[in-house]
C-alpha cells in the first residue's frame, strides 16, 4: 500500500483540576461537577459515536471486555473468553454475581440480547457484521460464531471508541426511543436535563472485579469515592475556565494550552497534562496528481520538521510519534523511524 503517514505525533489533551488532590487516601462523599465542552447526543452506548456519550455511558455501561491502560484486551462482564483456532467461535465466560443497577443479575440472556442489539441497531454495527450466530450455552457462557475467520473481533468489541455496553435482555428489546440507562457501571443514572447536564451516583451495589489490578484504562478493579458526579455542557471554553476559578467546576474536559499560564497561576487549579491522548497526521488525495505521487509524498515526509509544526500547533504540548500505536502500546513498531522527522531540504529536493 502506497500510503504513508507524513506527520504522526502523540498529542496530550490538557485537563482543569481544582483543589490538587491531597496525597493522603481518599475518603467517600461529595458531589464532583465535570465541565463537558461538548453536548450529549445520548445516552445510549450503541446510539451514538458522541465523544460526550462514550464519557457519560462508560460510567454505567460495562462490556464483556474493554482496554486497558496501553490498549491491550482485558476482561470486564466476563471471567475469561477463548476464540477458536479457526477464528470463526468465540466463547466468553461470565462473571458469576454482577448486577444491574436494577437489582438484577447478569447473565448469559442478558449479553446475547445486548450483542444482538448492536449488531440489528447499533450506530457501529461494523462491530457485529460477521457475527452468523449468537448463544447461551448455560447460564454463564456465550458463544459468538463468526460467518468467516474473524481474528480481529475483540479488538473491535473491546473498542471504547463505541461501548458495547450490556444491558438487561428486557431493556434490549425494547425500541430504541423507549430506552433505558440501566448498566453494570459503577455510576446509576439520576437525571438528564438535555443541553444542561446529566447527573450520575455511586452504584452501591457495584461488582467490583476484586481479583483485577486497581483500575487498568477503562477496566480493572474501579473504586468509586464520591457520591455523584454531574456532567454540565459549558461549550464556552472562557465559561470553563472561569467556573475553574471560581470553584463552580471541578474538572474541565479539555483546556487550550494558552489557558494553562493563567490557571497555573491560581493556587486554586491545577492543569494536567493527558497523555497519550490522540494523534495527529497528515494524510494525501491519491486521486489527485501530486498526492498520487509516491516521491511528491516522500519528499514532503522527509522535509518537515515536525517540532516546529506542533509546537506552534499545540503550544508544546505533545510527544514525537512515528507510528500508529504509542510506545509502550502492543503493537509498536519502531518500523518507518529512518525517515521520520528528518528535516532534510536537501534530500527532499
Amino acid at each position: 500500500m502506497k500510503f504513508r503517514a507524513m506527520a504522526a505525533a502523540a498529542l496530550a489533551a490538557t485537563l482543569g483540576l481544582t483543589a490538587p488532590a491531597s496525597a493522603q487516601d481518599p475518603a467517600k462523599g461529595g458531589d464532583l461537577v465535570v465541565a463537558m465542552a461538548v453536548t450529549l447526543p445520548s445516552v445510549d452506548p450503541h446510539a451514538s459515536t458522541g465523544v460526550a456519550t462514550r464519557y457519560v455511558s462508560a460510567h454505567m455501561f460495562e462490556g464483556v471486555v474493554t482496554r486497558g491502560e496501553t490498549g491491550d484486551i482485558i476482561p470486564q462482564l466476563a471471567a475469561s473468553y477463548e476464540m477458536s483456532d479457526d477464528a470463526r467461535t468465540y466463547t466468553f465466560t461470565l462473571r458469576d454475581g454482577v448486577r444491574f443497577h436494577d437489582g438484577s443479575t447478569l447473565d448469559a440472556g442478558d449479553v446475547v440480547a445486548s450483542l444482538q442489539r448492536m449488531k440489528d441497531a447499533g450506530v457501529d454495527q461494523g462491530v457485529m457484521a460477521l457475527v452468523e450466530n449468537l448463544e447461551t450455552v448455560d447460564d454463564l457462557t456465550v458463544r459468538v460464531t463468526m460467518s468467516e475467520p474473524h481474528p480481529t473481533f475483540l479488538d473491535s468489541l473491546s473498542s471504547p471508541r463505541v461501548i458495547v455496553g450490556i444491558m438487561p435482555e428486557e431493556i434490549a428489546a425494547l425500541p430504541k426511543e423507549e430506552f433505558k440507562p440501566v448498566g453494570t457501571g459503577p455510576f446509576e443514572f439520576v437525571e438528564w436535563v438535555p443541553d444542561s447536564h446529566i447527573r450520575l451516583a455511586r452504584f452501591e451495589a457495584y461488582s467490583q472485579q476484586a481479583e483485577a489490578t486497581p483500575r487498568d484504562g477503562f477496566g480493572g478493579k474501579r473504586t468509586v469515592y464520591v457520591d455523584t458526579v454531574t456532567f454540565r455542557t459549558v461549550p464556552e471554553a472562557g465559561a470553563q475556565i472561569a467556573g475553574l476559578l471560581t470553584g463552580d467546576y471541578h474538572i474541565a474536559d479539555q483546556v487550550s494550552p494558552q489557558d494553562v499560564p493563567r490557571l497555573e497561576a491560581s493556587d486554586e487549579v491545577s492543569a494536567v497534562k493527558v497523555l497519550p491522548w490522540y494523534m495527529v497526521h497528515q494524510t494525501f488525495n491519491l486521486t489527485k496528481p501530486l498526492g498520487a505521487d509516491e516521491n511528491f509524498r516522500k519528499a514532503v515526509q522527509v522535509g518537515l520538521d515536525l517540532e516546529v509544526l506542533l509546537d506552534f500547533a499545540t503550544g508544546g504540548n505533545y510527544v514525537l510519534g512515528h507510528g500508529w500505536q504509542y510506545d509502550g502500546f502492543p503493537y509498536y513498531s519502531d518500523a518507518g523511524i529512518e525517515t521520520y522527522n528528518l528535516g532534510d531540504v536537501d534530500k527532499a529536493k
